[in-house]
């Protein structure tokens, strides 16, 4: 049996629903949730910001929120989600390379994302992708849940 390929593109409006739904699912798990998909639709909307989804089969594999700041050539990965079933076959990669790719275009000389503090496997993942720590934020998520900041330096 041949294995379905993975496809990545913008994301459209009809996506905004899976995409917050994947958000609380492996992002906001714990917490209340912020991405509706009202709020990711305004991401799709805003010319300055990257939605970019992965599927395969159809079916919602991954996606990432990033926001350029061209001015100050510094960009914020908001969100970057891999679903369970996806993981660790290089989804997580293949999304942030688009970014990435963006990034470098836009001439963007960092990109900045925070994680929650206790999330190992995300920090081994964005570690191999070559962020480094730059920063921790006491009770960013919901008041009691601390955050890393990491910067990833574009070449």
């Amino acid at each position: 049996m041949a294995t379905v390929s993975l496809e990545l593109t913008p994301a459209r409006l009809s996506d905004c629903a899976a995409v917050a739904e994947l958000t609380r699912a492996v992002v906001e798990h714990g917490l209340r949730p912020r991405w509706s998909a009202e709020r990711v639709a305004a991401c799709v909307r805003d010319p300055d910001t990257e939605v970019v989804v992965a599927r395969r089969g159809g079916r919602l594999a991954a996606f990432a929120i990033a926001e350029f700041r061209f001015e100050t050539r510094q960009a914020h990965l908001v969100l970057l989600a891999v679903s369970e079933a996806e993981r660790r076959r290089g989804v997580g990669r293949e999304v942030f390379a688009w970014i990435e790719k963006l990034a470098r275009r836009g001439g963007i000389a960092s990109l900045e994302l925070e994680m929650r503090a206790g999330n190992a496997p995300a920090r081994r993942f964005y570690a191999s992708l070559g962020f480094r720590e730059v920063g921790r934020v006491a009770g960013y998520y919901d008041g009691h849940e601390d955050a890393r900041r990491l910067r990833y330096t574009l070449n």
